[in-house]
């Protein structure tokens, strides 16, 4: 059975933890190629949601003997975690899920083909009896845990070598109004599990004073305030949305959002990419204390 779990909190401690457990030893061939597997398709979900620029990758930090038990962690430049680990291992175990769920089901929608070649890996290893089961559990969510059981690893091989479904989504991004909110129809959603509300608008939309910043629900996500405090912040949009880097905070890029109209002076003014501004407002935070979002209330240049 090989385990994949996130322990930890939702800082750059947080751990992806494989263990194989096996009725002899583990395979070391399938254990590497598993490693390997899910090292690509990691690395493939981050350049998706945060572009090519976005350095990350999963590295080895700690072997026990036994059954065979691995931590991964994610890390950037240097060895330095640059980058929020609840969005990105968090968010990259739900997209395997969805993905366990594409190819099991045989539904007609793309996976993409890192995904698809460490999934149709564990399943083989299942089918050609070198390991059980696979289970892939997200400590710290409300989510239960993916398991890849005899059946479901012969759905996955079946259907894989019936060929795949042509993809459901367009070869060419959707051009969006310039006024949407809405992201682009893809289906492996990093952040389904975040309320998207009152998400700032895209560069390209018209100026804050003739469009109200919208969304569902309170305008924030969920989660309890600190005080109300101002500061500056870089503003960084990726991926079709905002996001903002706290002066004196960590590098952890914040997605950010209003309540209501975000007011700018001295001039009504759209925001500008890797652009300082000052903010007054406040950061929501987890139900662990760590940040989850800037919720700005008034927002001019710096």
């Amino acid at each position: 059975m090989a385990i994949v779990t996130t322990t930890g909190d939702y800082g750059p401690s947080q751990i992806l933890s494989i263990s194989f457990e096996t009725e002899g030893l583990p395979d070391a061939s399938f254990s590497g190629s598993f490693l390997q597997n899910i090292s690509a398709a990691y690395r493939s979900y981050a350049i998706r949601k945060f572009g090519r620029r976005v350095e990350t990758r999963l590295v080895v930090q700690s072997i026990r003997v036994g059954s065979l038990e691995i931590d991964l962690i994610a890390v950037g430049g240097a060895f330095k975690t640059l980058w929020d680990q609840r969005e990105l291992l968090t968010g990259f175990v739900s997209h395997v899920s969805d993905a366990v769920g594409i190819l099991a089901g045989a539904l007609p929608l793309k996976v993409p083909k890192e995904t698809k070649k460490l999934i149709e890996s564990a399943a083989k290893a299942i089918t050609t009896n070198t390991v059980n089961n696979v289970t892939i559990n997200n400590y710290g969510t409300i989510g239960g845990p993916i398991v890849i059981d005899s059946q479901k690893a012969h759905s996955i091989t079946d259907f894989g070598e019936r060929g795949s479904t042509p993809s459901a989504r367009p070869d060419q991004p959707l051009s969006l109004p310039s006024t949407t909110l809405a992201s682009l129809p893809v289906w492996e959603g990093a952040y389904d599990d975040l309320p998207k509300v009152a998400m700032l608008p895209p560069p390209q939309s018209a100026d804050f004073s003739t469009s109200p910043v919208t969304g569902e629900g309170s305008g924030s996500p969920t989660g309890p305030d600190t005080p109300m405090k101002s500061g500056t912040f870089t503003a960084f949009f990726v991926d079709d949305r905002w996001y903002a880097k706290l002066t004196n905070g960590s590098e952890v890029l914040l997605p950010l959002y209003s309540d209501a109209w975000v007011l700018y002076s001295p001039r009504q003014t759209v925001l500008e990419h890797a652009k300082r501004y000052h903010w007054d407002g406040s950061v929501r935070l987890d139900a662990d204390g760590s940040s989850s979002g800037l919720v700005a209330r008034r927002v001019y240049p710096a």
